[in-house]
C-alpha cells in the first residue's frame, strides 16, 4: 500500500502574512492574532507557558484580562483555522500552548534563511562561483518583503532585524560576485 504524504501548510512572514492548505487561505486574523500564530510558529520547537504568552502579548493589563485576552485570541485563530477548513493548528493545555507537531509546515523565512546559510557553505568550498551568483541572484531577487511586514509587536523587530541583516550581508557578497567577474552593470542593479 502506497504511503500518502500529509499536504504541507505553507506559511508565508516575509512581506507579510498569509496560510495557506490545499489552496484554502487563512482569511481574516486580527492583527493581535496573526502576531501570536507567527510567534508560535516561529517558536513551534517547544510550548510556550500561557502565563509567558499573556504577559508577552498584554503586558500592560493585569493577569487575569491578561489570559482572558489570550484565550480570546486562540479562540480567533481556532475559529478562522475551522472556516478556512484547515487543520487544527493549536495543541492547547491549562498551561501551554504549541503548534501541533503532527503537521507539516513549511515557513518561507525559515526557507530563506536556510537558503542563504547553504549559499554561504558553499561558496566557502566552491571555486566555480558564476553559478552560486546566480543562485543568489535569484534568490535576491525573490524576496518578498520585511518580516511580518505591516505587523507591530516587540517580539517582531529583533527578527524583522536579524533576517534583513542577513538580507541585505547576501547582497554584499552579490555584488562582490558580480564585481570579482567584471559584470560592474549587473553588480551596479544590485
Amino acid at each position: 500500500m502506497e504511503r500518502v504524504e500529509p499536504e504541507t501548510i505553507k506559511v508565508r512572514l516575509l512581506g507579510g502574512f498569509s496560510i495557506a492548505f490545499e489552496n484554502r487561505t487563512l482569511q481574516s486574523l486580527p492583527p493581535q492574532a496573526v502576531s501570536l500564530l507567527s510567534y508560535l510558529i516561529v517558536n513551534r520547537d517547544r510550548p510556550q507557558t500561557r502565563d509567558l504568552l499573556a504577559g508577552r502579548f498584554w503586558p500592560d493589563l493585569p493577569d487575569e484580562k491578561a489570559k482572558k485576552r489570550l484565550s480570546n485570541t486562540l479562540w480567533q485563530i481556532k475559529r478562522a483555522t475551522e472556516a478556512a477548513g484547515m487543520p487544527a493548528l493549536l495543541k492547547n493545555s491549562s498551561t501551554a500552548i504549541q503548534i501541533a507537531d503532527d503537521l507539516q509546515i513549511s515557513v518561507d523565512a525559515e526557507e530563506f534563511e536556510y537558503q542563504l546559510t547553504e549559499f554561504d557553505r558553499e561558496i566557502r568550498t566552491r571555486q566555480v562561483r558564476g553559478v552560486l551568483a546566480d543562485r543568489l541572484s535569484d534568490l535576491i531577487s525573490a524576496y518578498p518583503g520585511e518580516f511580518l511586514s505591516g505587523h507591530y509587536h516587540d517580539w517582531i523587530e529583533p527578527e524583522r532585524d536579524r533576517i534583513r541583516d542577513r538580507y541585505q550581508g547576501a547582497l554584499v557578497e552579490l555584488i562582490q560576485l558580480y564585481k570579482s567577474r567584471s559584470q560592474y552593470d549587473v553588480a551596479l542593479r544590485f
